[in-house]
C-alpha cells in the first residue's frame, strides 16, 4: 500500500491559514496605521500565530507540491519518508494499532507501532527514551508513529493492511522453526 499526500486537504489548510493570517495582519496594521494602541490581539498574533502559520505553510506547501509516495506499507515493513529513521522492519514490531494524536482524542489519526524491545525503540526515538515515552503515553501513541493527517487514505484500510502484513511476518518467522529437521540421537545407555 502506497500513501501520498492529499492535495485537496493541503490546499484547504493553505487557504485557511492564508485567510486567517491576512485578517490578523490587516487588523494589526489598521490599529498601528490609524494611531490606535497596540492591542493584546496584535501582540498575540505576532508572538504566536506568525511562527505557527509559517510552520503550517512549510508543512502543507510541501504536501501540496510533493508528488511521490510518502508512506509505503509492504511485506518488508513500513517506510515513512517524513521520519529521521524512515523504515521499520516487521521483525521488530510487536503491535500495530490506530489512535488519535491528542489526549482529548480529537486529533488526527495515527498508525502506532509498538516495538518488541526497548533497545529497538531507543534507536527510533529522538532524545531521551524516558521523556519520549512519557510524551507518547500522554498522546496515546506507540514507539513509532505514522501520522495519517494530510494523506489520501482511509485510516482503517491502512490499519487492515498493516495488521495483515504484521500477521504474515509473524507466521513467516514461526514457519522455519516448525519445519526444521528433527535430529535423532541414538539412545544412551544407563549405567
Amino acid at each position: 500500500m502506497t500513501l501520498r499526500y492529499s492535495r485537496p486537504f493541503a490546499g484547504f489548510v493553505l487557504v485557511v491559514v492564508t485567510v486567517i493570517s491576512v485578517h490578523l495582519a490587516t487588523t494589526t496594521f489598521r490599529v498601528l496605521a490609524f494611531g490606535g494602541a497596540i492591542s493584546i490581539f496584535g501582540v498575540l498574533w505576532t508572538l504566536f500565530w506568525a511562527p505557527f502559520a509559517v510552520s503550517l505553510y512549510r508543512r502543507y506547501l510541501r504536501a501540496w507540491s510533493f508528488k511521490g509516495p510518502v508512506v509505503t506499507i509492504d511485506a518488508k515493513g513500513i517506510t515513512d519518508i517524513r521520519e529521521p529513521h524512515p523504515f521499520v522492519d516487521w521483525e521488530h514490531v510487536e503491535n500495530v494499532y490506530l489512535s488519535r494524536s491528542a489526549p482529548i482524542k480529537s486529533g488526527a489519526m495515527i498508525l502506532c507501532i509498538e516495538f518488541r524491545s526497548t533497545e529497538v525503540a531507543k534507536d527510533y526515538l529522538h532524545g531521551p527514551y524516558f521523556l519520549q515515552r512519557a510524551y507518547q503515553k500522554w498522546h496515546f501513541a506507540g514507539h513509532w508513529n505514522v501520522s495519517l493527517r494530510a494523506l489520501s487514505c482511509s485510516s482503517f484500510d491502512v490499519l487492515r493492511t498493516a495488521a495483515a502484513y504484521h500477521r504474515k511476518s509473524i507466521t513467516d518467522r514461526a514457519r522455519p522453526v516448525e519445519s526444521a529437521p528433527r535430529i535423532h540421537l541414538p539412545p544412551t545407555r544407563r549405567p
